[in-house]
């Protein structure tokens, strides 16, 4: 047993595997933004297509079709994953609130699920890049970071959590798969004493609290509102989107674009 799990027979990408996240990770960001009130939900930003400033990235749009998306708050960002806006947002709040509200959501650790060899992947971006890099993070590591590229990388199942909590109204997930476990004796162990044993048996520490995050309820469904817009507007690039079952809010793209 102890050879089949060191070895390499089977690759659980769900756990194990890290990818960029792209677009899906533009909530993190539009959190940021508005819990250390960069914006507010009346902000509006101009999107001319050719950001001016960093390495003068574009939005996605403007490469097919030669103009911005105008005028657009944070829920017409989300809902149309204008990159403008958010490379506009992140180079007025820097780079920090990114990287602490992507680890309030449970990016970069592991989810504590009863599976061994899950990864972490990479959210001190700024750290990684200093010690990887030999240099200092600037303002195009910012740029490419807020629109979920750079050195953002995430397993799919803490991808999963994390769209989860937004669609739970703020709530984390529990990321398991032991609903209950009963005694010989017909008692049922407390899930606490469960989730212990599995930390110890894998040598994780991790904290599957379910308590609501510090974020406020206005947050959620300025996020939530822009979620749905991906999906109920037309749009030819929503390829793939994540869901919660009767929800109807929790909807995003996972659409990668290589500037």
């Amino acid at each position: 047993m102890k050879e089949y799990n060191e070895g390499s027979n089977l690759y659980n990408r769900a756990i194990q595997g890290t990818y960029v996240p792209g677009s899906t990770f533009k909530m993190v960001v539009a959190t940021a933004a508005l819990e250390t009130q960069t914006i507010t939900t009346a902000t509006k930003i101009n999107d001319t297509g050719i950001y001016p400033r960093g390495h003068n990235p574009r939005c996605w749009i403007y490469s097919s079709k030669h103009y911005g998306h105008g005028y657009l708050n944070i829920t017409g960002a989300i809902a149309k994953s204008c990159n403008y806006f958010f490379y506009e947002t992140g180079y007025k709040m820097g780079i920090e609130p990114v990287i602490q509200y992507a680890k309030m959501y449970g990016l970069g650790t592991k989810t504590g699920i009863e599976l061994s060899g899950e990864e972490t992947g990479i959210v001190d971006l700024k750290s990684y890049c200093e010690q990887t890099e030999n240099r200092s993070w600037s303002l195009g590591d910012t740029l490419s970071a807020v629109i979920g590229q750079s050195y953002n990388s995430y397993t799919p199942i803490q991808m999963a959590k994390y769209i989860s909590t937004i669609a739970n109204g703020g709530t984390p997930v529990d990321v398991t798969l032991i609903k209950s476990i009963t005694s010989v004796d017909g008692k049922q162990i407390a899930k606490s004493e469960i989730e212990n044993k599995v930390n110890e048996k894998l040598g994780i520490q991790t904290n599957k609290s379910q308590e609501k995050l510090n974020i406020k309820p206005e947050t959620i469904k300025t996020l939530q509102e822009g979620m749905k817009g991906v999906t109920s507007q037309p749009r030819w690039n929503s390829l793939l989107h994540f869901f919660r079952p009767g929800n109807g809010h929790c909807r995003k793209n996972r659409f990668c674009r290589n500037q």
